[in-house]
């Protein structure tokens, strides 16, 4: 089946000398990985290198086989011109750590159009405003609302247990539970992003604990995912 469609590309790992192996996650066939033959082959190639950067988003064409296999693109064309993600130390490094956590999340994700959307927005977002060192924190809670993994906002307690998701005074663990200030912090994030509440500023410490809790929370609801190798770098500069 012939496919045209939105995709943003999430990891670019280049195979032999020539080839590469592609992962994105397009608007109408979710997760999708393409083996890019001749792509760093030297001359002219029908499917540009510079198209297929690392956070690019694009329009492409390609027969879709789903058969659990890498697919064959067809055609590729930019669909959106980063102004400042590539050039900006901040967003760039913010940008390697959103992508991992996408890439460990998002493995045999269906379509979504919703989700995609979010992802594609939030990039654009990243790029086009100024840097804030709270942007993943506030992009990996809206996450969780589009894959099914928001923590029962109604429930009451002073500790959010990461296993059970939900506020209680009495965790099952306190090993997997947030403290009672990391808590109280998360229960505010989540009231500025799905009641609109005003931003809060966080300390070094606080947003280093709470990114720590918000990984911990996703290796527990999420087989697949695992920490992302950039985590160390980012909390060296952000937190």
């Amino acid at each position: 089946m012939l496919v045209s469609t939105s995709a943003i590309i999430l990891s670019v790992l280049k195979y032999n000398e020539n080839d590469a192996i592609v992962k994105t996650f397009t608007e109408k066939t979710g997760f999708t990985t393409f083996f890019v033959k001749g792509l760093y082959k030297p001359g002219k190639n029908k499917i540009k290198k510079a198209y297929l950067q690392p956070a690019a988003m694009v329009e492409m064409i390609f027969n879709y086989k789903n058969k659990s296999q890498m697919e064959y693109l067809k055609e590729v064309a930019p669909a959106y011109h980063y102004h400042s993600l590539y050039i900006d130390f901040d967003k760039l490094n913010m940008s390697i750590f959103l992508r991992e956590i996408l890439l460990g999340i998002l493995q045999e994700e269906p379509a979504d159009e919703n989700l995609f959307r979010f992802i594609v927005n939030e990039f654009q977002k990243l790029d086009r405003e100024e840097f804030k060192p709270d942007f993943h924190l506030y992009f990996l809670i809206k996450l969780l609302a589009y894959t099914g993994l928001t923590p029962r906002l109604h429930s009451q307690g002073k500790y959010f247990d990461l296993q059970e998701a939900v506020f209680t005074d009495t965790p099952q663990s306190y090993e997997l539970s947030m403290n009672e200030e990391q808590s109280r912090i998360f229960k505010t994030l989540l009231g500025i992003i799905f009641a609109y509440e005003k931003e809060i500023e966080l300390t070094n410490m606080q947003r280093k604990k709470i990114l720590r809790d918000l990984i911990k929370y996703l290796e527990l609801h999420n087989s697949r995912f695992k920490s992302p190798k950039s985590l160390e770098i980012l909390g060296s500069l952000y937190s």
